[in-house]
Order: C-alpha cells, then structure tokens, then sequence
C-alpha cells in the first residue's frame, strides 16, 4: 500500500470526507464512513443545516490503476423542508507518471423528495432545483515531493459536466497532509489544511423542474473555501477526525449576490482491508 494524492472529487461531495490520501491498493479495498455535520454544504452553496452523513465505497485494482465505486448520503437532521440526498459514483484513477494521477467517471444525485425553495435559497439553482442529477468528470492530481524536497502540495484541477442542468465546473485545491505523530506522541495523527477555488456554469439551472427558465435563464458562480482537518488512525482498521471548514460564494451572473457559510463537522471513520 503506497499513499499517494488527496483526491477533489469527494471533497467536493462532503468536505468531511477529505481525510485520508488517495492510495494504491494491491487487493479489494472497502472503506466507510459515518459523521454528523453542522451545515451541509456543496461547493460554496448551503444545502441544510445539521445532518447525518455516510460515505461508502469499494476500490479494486484494474490494470495499473483502480476503478472504484460507492454512494455519499446525506440526511438532513433539522430542516423538514430539504429532501435527503443520494450520490453515486463510478470512476477510474490512473498513473500517467508516477507524480500524476488521472482521475474520471460519472456521478448520479439523487433526492428522493424533490426541492424546493426560492432561487437563492436553491444555490443559484445548482441542483436544489431538481430531484436527479448526472455529472461526468475529469481531474489530475499531482505529487509535488520530487520538486518541493519532499513536501507534497496535493495540487488537484477537475472539470465536472452536468447533463440535467448544463452546468461546467472548474475546481481547483491543494492540501498538505501533516503527520502529527511524532511530535504529539500519538501514532496515526495527521493534520490536513485545505483550500480550494471553483467556478460553474449552469444554462439551465432548474434542470428537470421546467421551472423558471427564462426568469433565470443562466446562472454563474465562484466558489472558494478551506479546511482543517484533524484526523486520528486508531489502528488499521478504524480512525477518528475532527474538520471545521469555512466556505463562500460569489454569484457572477445577471443577480449577483455573496452567501458566506461556516460550519464545523465531526466524523468516525471505519475502514476494512478486504
């Protein structure tokens, strides 16, 4: 097992979930995750408030990389109004080199109750107003040890498509990954600071509503945001990880506004070698 890159791709689902590298696995790996959240939000848009999270996922060594798939739920502890949510994945990570790392596949968003709510309150409409969603996406990553005498960066760029709304976005972050061990004498303790800068596209941003469309015909927006993630391995198997986040938003379209978010999360992790 060699660690490798902190991945955007499930950053961007739940910021929670960014404590751990990518890594290469030589068998089946299974891995899951369960955490409560102060704020649920993507990026940069307010989705709930409190909520129960779940992260899931199985990797398995496909030629010289790894295809893996999984689901992220999210399920809104106070707000009646907000549907729960379900996101699947599938996708292939791959070395070009050995500091670079390709990364594509397809996600599907799914809230079985709908949404509602005023355009605002929808995130510019990024899939508040729709009940499903399809994205594909593409993104590298890069191991930056080799030209910062070994200090690794973590520097990611995805682009994600959204068939439903017709949505681009550009994400870009970089994260360092601080071993914690020998300095606080506790084994398997890191601490992860983390930025990203995103911007998307949407020309139809009520997607499958038929809502609206010529109201807010298009809608554009940047997004930015940073973590800072404690995260304690208890042993193979199992870990424990703190992470408090601030993150914003710009709307750049015909109804600029800013929304400003700051949330805390904790979370359990559990992983399995299978």
């Amino acid at each position: 097992m060699k660690k490798r890159l902190l991945p955007l791709l499930f950053a961007a689902l739940a910021p929670v979930m960014n404590a751990a590298p990518i890594e290469a696995w030589d068998d089946i790996y299974v891995t899951g995750r369960f955490s409560y959240t102060s704020e649920h939000v993507f990026r940069g848009f307010k989705q709930s408030n409190a909520a129960f999270q779940f992260f899931g996922e199985v990797s398995y060594p496909v030629y010289q990389g790894n295809i893996y798939t999984g689901l992220f739920y999210n399920q809104p502890l106070a707000d009646a109004d907000k549907s729960s949510e379900f996101d699947f994945h599938l996708g292939y990570v791959f070395p070009l080199t050995k500091e670079l790392l390709i990364d594509f596949g397809q996600l599907y968003y799914w809230y079985p109750q709908g949404n509602t709510g005023a355009p605002a309150q929808r995130g510019a409409g990024y899939l508040r107003g729709t009940s499903r969603s399809t994205e594909t996406f593409l993104g590298f990553c890069y191991d930056t040890s080799p030209v910062l005498g070994g200090i690794n960066l973590n520097p990611a760029l995805y682009y994600y498509y959204d068939w439903n709304v017709d949505k681009h976005t550009v994400e870009g972050s970089l994260a360092y990954v601080w071993d914690l061990s020998g300095l606080a004498g506790l084994k398997g303790l890191s601490l992860t600071p983390r930025g990203f800068f995103g911007y998307q596209s949407a020309s139809r941003p009520y997607g499958d509503t038929g809502a609206l469309q010529d109201f807010f015909r298009r809608s554009e927006s940047l997004y930015y945001g940073a973590s800072l993630t404690l995260d304690w391995r208890l042993n193979d198997y199992t870990g424990f990880y703190l992470a408090c986040f601030y993150t914003g938003n710009y709307d750049t379209g015909g109804n600029p506004y800013r929304h400003e978010n700051n949330f805390v999360g904790a979370s359990v992790g559990v992983k399995f070698d299978l």
